[in-house]
């Protein structure tokens, strides 16, 4: 469902008023079958962040907020100082990770430390999310969680509307093999599992009770 800004942009006003008038764009968009334009766009903007703070983490991950006797893998299990992202010329991350809660809530998020000193228990969780025993940095969950946010979104846009679903899902272990992803599919499984990755994504588990047209198109 496009935002109201984008039905301006494209001087669709008669539209939006309409829109607003039978309930507003999250009641239109369930009534029409569309992704609601807040979730589509949340989702978007935390794949954006993830792809924005990789690539800030392969330049700095090797620079220590605090200079002390922090080695390189663990450094990379602190988030980035705000002034930090800012003075070094990331403004677009410096405003995602503000316009999506904050450091503190992102670092937690995605398992990580908002502290300056580094903790050295903070890589594993108790429920598992990031095993510290698998030997994985940072880096290379952060570019699994990109191409796992890739594969949803694509098979989201491949959808044909009316959606019997109108949500964003983590799709199976099953679906992942089905569409030929075994890889992403044994990530998930290092990482936690489908239920852990979703929980942290924030999305539904897709249910094989749902409609088959909700995932359709081989990537």
């Amino acid at each position: 469902m496009p935002r109201p800004c984008e039905l301006l942009k494209y001087n669709q006003r008669s539209l939006r008023s309409a829109i607003y008038k039978y309930g507003g764009f999250y009641s239109v968009s369930k009534r029409a079958g569309l992704i609601p334009p807040d979730e589509w766009r949340s989702f978007e903007t935390f794949y954006e962040l993830i792809s924005e703070l990789h690539q800030y983490l392969q330049l700095y991950s090797n620079i220590s907020s605090s200079n002390d006797n922090i080695n390189k893998s663990e450094s990379t299990r602190i988030f980035p100082r705000m002034r930090d992202i800012k003075s070094n010329g990331h403004g677009r991350l410096y405003a995602l990770i503000e316009s999506y809660g904050g450091r503190r809530y992102i670092a937690k998020r995605l398992n990580m430390t908002a502290s300056k000193h580094f903790i050295r228990d903070a890589r594993i969780d108790k429920n598992g999310a990031y095993d510290g025993d698998k030997k994985d940095d940072l880096l290379a969950y952060l570019d699994f969680l990109i191409r796992l946010m890739k594969f949803i979104r694509n098979n989201m846009m491949n959808m044909i509307p009316p959606l019997d679903d109108c949500a964003i899902f983590m799709p199976t272990l099953e679906q992942l093999y089905e569409y030929e992803e075994e890889a992403l599919a044994k990530r998930v499984e290092l990482y936690g599992g489908v239920a852990q990755i979703a929980q942290m994504l924030e999305l539904p588990v897709f249910e094989t009770s749902h409609s088959a047209r909700s995932m359709t198109s081989r990537l």
